[in-house]
């Protein structure tokens, strides 16, 4: 499918078609997680490599160039201006965003954007940055790596991790989004018990993250700082309390150690089924502004919700990026 689609995008693309059906009232929000290198280290990655989605150096400045000649970039706060009716300049609109706050955004990301001048916003998990911990799809990716048992049991049921690692991997991340988060408290700490890997030390882990100083500078010049939640748990997981909590305090958090009012969430895992409008609802009780899903399709600035912005990981190519924005009922 997706080779039909990237076809298409370079016939339309090559004609110039696209350029005349583009919508100039979309919004289109770009959501990265990890930025590599090169792909050597995305296939030496003893975590989730999953979440670098192919983003090389390469790829991301490809992704930027296009943005940058294609679309009006806005900042936080111009976002918010549109959002409330202001005049911000014509578009189509675009948003750069980054998910989870990995050191590879300070490392990797941060030096090209402010190369380039393009503002990003970055969501943070707040407890996980505290504590030097990654997230538990990522403990779950390498305990499954690193385990040298050829076949696992787990609720009745045989996994072979090194044989059907995808399958595996996969079955533990739904176990995670979709089961309600009391049966799941203890899923990573009793997978590691099963497969027989030590979970990471917390200097392996705490290498992997940034840490608040890299938030605190980051956030004085490309980066706007916003939440991704306390812990990263799905929040329609849990309680209406639970979800508060954790919507509470990691904004109370990254104010504290940044000095700056966090006016922004994204929810974390961000499909439709991750947050509800109860969620909504306490977002806008803790003082959020604005909300991002992830994977969940296409704006128009004419019926935009504030508190459900819509992003999705743009294509490698530049034309099938075009025609996703274009046509994003077709080619996204």
């Amino acid at each position: 499918m997706r080779g039909k689609k990237l076809l298409l995008a370079k016939v339309l693309h090559n004609s110039g078609l696209l350029k005349h059906i583009t919508d100039k009232n979309g919004l289109h929000v770009f959501c990265y997680h990890r930025i590599a290198r090169d792909s050597e280290t995305i296939d030496r990655c003893a975590f989730d490599n999953y979440v670098y989605s192919g983003y090389t150096r390469d790829v991301f400045i490809s992704n930027l160039e296009w943005l940058k000649k294609s679309t009006n970039i806005l900042n936080l706060d111009r976002l918010l201006s549109l959002c409330n009716g202001k005049d911000v300049g014509k578009g189509p609109y675009g948003i750069v965003t980054f998910d989870d706050a990995y050191i590879d955004c300070y490392a990797e990301a941060y030096p090209i954007l402010k190369k380039m001048n393009i503002p990003a916003l970055v969501f943070v998990p707040s407890k996980l940055i505290d504590e030097g911990k990654m997230g538990w799809w990522d403990l779950i990716a390498y305990i499954l790596k690193n385990t040298k048992l050829d076949a696992v049991n787990w609720k009745n049921e045989t996994f072979s991790p090194k044989k059907q690692y995808d399958y595996t991997f996969r079955y533990f991340l739904n176990e995670m989004k979709s089961k309600p988060f009391q049966d799941n408290t203890n899923l990573v700490d009793d997978l590691a018990s099963i497969c027989q890997v030590d979970i990471p030390s917390p200097e392996e882990q705490a290498a992997s993250m940034m840490n608040w100083d890299q938030i605190k500078e980051i956030s004085k010049d490309v980066f706007d700082i916003g939440s991704h939640t306390h812990t990263h748990r799905v929040l329609t997981t849990l309680s209406a309390q639970e979800q508060y909590e954790e919507l509470f305090l990691s904004k109370k958090m990254i104010e504290e150690k940044t000095g700056k009012q966090v006016k922004s969430l994204a929810y974390p895992v961000g499909g439709s089924k991750c947050y509800d409008a109860v969620t909504q609802q306490l977002a806008k009780d803790c003082g959020y502004q604005v909300i991002f899903s992830f994977n969940t399709g296409f704006n128009n600035v004419n019926n935009l919700n504030p508190f459900d912005i819509c992003r999705f990981e743009p294509a490698h190519e530049q034309a099938l990026l075009a025609g996703q924005c274009a046509l994003p009922k077709i080619l996204l």
